[in-house]
């Protein structure tokens, strides 16, 4: 049943609510950051891969760029090292499992807020799992 708010409860529950919603405004904007990251890497490492395999077959079948090999394959292996950087960063960085921990983080936020402000469920209920999820996702909060 939900808790019937009235005098000191009422400022609490909007300054949980205050929390939570800078929280959330903080764990969205590192799961947006994230998200630019893990795409700029991402399609990086596949346009730099697809050009220099590109770039190499077009050269196999049509000859060196300028007629210079060294040319062609300086530019081949320099793009071929673009991509592989990008995708090693990508995951050396673990951007695809933070951006899935920011993103959970900001979901869990927003159901927290949804039950303190609209379905109303008890402060202290509310304010207990807050704790526990700012707890274990420090790094995407404040």
């Amino acid at each position: 049943m939900p808790a019937v708010m009235v005098g000191g409860d009422d400022e609490q529950v909007r300054a949980l609510a205050r929390r939570i919603e800078a929280e959330l405004a903080c764990a969205t904007g590192h799961a947006r950051r994230l998200r630019r990251q893990n795409a700029w890497l991402g399609y990086t490492g596949i346009f730099a891969g697809a050009l220099a395999t590109l770039l190499a077959g077009g050269a196999a079948t049509n000859g060196a760029i300028g007629g210079q090999w060294a040319t062609t394959c300086g530019v081949v292996a320099l793009l071929a090292a673009c991509g592989t950087v990008a995708s090693g960063l990508q995951r050396q960085l673990g951007v695809l499992e933070n951006l899935a921990r920011a993103t959970a983080c900001a979901g869990k936020l927003d159901a927290l807020r949804v039950a303190l402000t609209i379905t109303r469920r008890e402060l202290r209920e509310v304010a207990i799992e807050y704790e526990r999820l700012v707890e274990g996702n420090r790094e995407f909060l404040s």
